[in-house]
Order: C-alpha cells, then sequence, then structure tokens
C-alpha cells in the first residue's frame, strides 16, 4: 500500500501494490516487487487497485461464511468477484518483467535499473527490455546517475561507477 500526498496542497492520494521499491516520473511508476519489476500508468493503475482492494475485501468477507446455507448463496458472488479481480490484474500495467531484485530502484531519461543480490540490471524505460546487467561486490543498496554514469553504492561498503566512456582523473 502507497501513500502519496501532494505537496502543495496536501491532498491524500494511495494505491495498492505489493512493491518493495517505487519511483515516479511523471505520469508513470515504476515497482519492484521482488517478483517483477514493472512500469505503470498512475492514473489508470491507481484506479483500478482501488477497485482490486475492495474486491479483495470481498472475497475475504465471503469465503469467511461458516454456515453452509449462506456459503452457498454466496458462492455466485465469490465466483463474479474472483473473475473480475482476474479481469483488473493487468489493468495499468505498461510492461513488467519477472526478477526477484528489489533492493534498489531507479528511473533515468532511457532506463530503469533495479538492485537485486550482487548485481544491477537495466531495463528499456519504454519497453522494459533488459539490456544490461552487471556484477557488483555486494548487495546494490543506493543508486545514482549523473553525466552518464551510474553510481552503485554496496552493503560491502563498495561505491563503484559504471559508463561508457574511459575514466578521466578528476580535475583539478
Amino acid at each position: 500500500h502507497y501513500l502519496a500526498m501532494d505537496e502543495q496542497t496536501g491532498d491524500v492520494g494511495y494505491a495498492w501494490e505489493e512493491g518493495r521499491q517505487l519511483c515516479v516520473q511523471a505520469d508513470q511508476a515504476y515497482i519492484a516487487t521482488g517478483t517483477r519489476v514493472a512500469r505503470l500508468d498512475r492514473q489508470t493503475y491507481v484506479a483500478a487497485s482501488r477497485r482490486r482492494h475492495d474486491l479483495e475485501l470481498e472475497i475475504y468477507q465471503l469465503s469467511r461464511e461458516r454456515d453452509a446455507e449462506k456459503k452457498a448463496a454466496n458462492e455466485p458472488r465469490l465466483t463474479a468477484a474472483a473473475e473480475e479481480l482476474k479481469l483488473l490484474e493487468p489493468v495499468g500495467v505498461v510492461w513488467e518483467q519477472p526478477t526477484e531484485a528489489d533492493l534498489s530502484l531507479l528511473v533515468t531519461g532511457e532506463h530503469v535499473l533495479v538492485g537485486g543480490p550482487g548485481q544491477v540490471t537495466a531495463y528499456r524505460k519504454d519497453t522494459g527490455e533488459p539490456v544490461w546487467t552487471q556484477a557488483t561486490h555486494g548487495d546494490p543498496r543506493g543508486l545514482a546517475a549523473a553525466a552518464g554514469k551510474l553510481l552503485v553504492s554496496t552493503d560491502a561498503g563498495v561505491i563503484a561507477c559504471f559508463g561508457s566512456e574511459a575514466a578521466k582523473p578528476p580535475a583539478r
């Protein structure tokens, strides 16, 4: 469950998602859940997530019925709620890729970078296609990007810099 607040107005919004990492960029949200990394259309996904949450609560309440007659009477609604929930599953998901990585998440102009055990993976922001994976010494806990470089800090105390150009000496 994510809760967001508008800094200017104080208005609150929420969405239901099992994500462990979240980045928001304009009208898109990016999540890493431990089972997938995904790009979500925020408006569509949020509306669908609220309906999914209502259905999950309804299914839970209906399935708790102990009286056999009431349980049988609830069965059509339980089935309908489960079917609607399945139909809502992909609503608002622009793309998703299976991954267990969920230690860190960064979105840049062209890529979504996800840190997982001992590695960082880059996905194309527009399609979700994996484009690059790099092993790291330790688990990536911090990601930063600047000037075409990716900085990765790990739980082993290493700060690594990745980029396509050769390293230049520091300016004096």
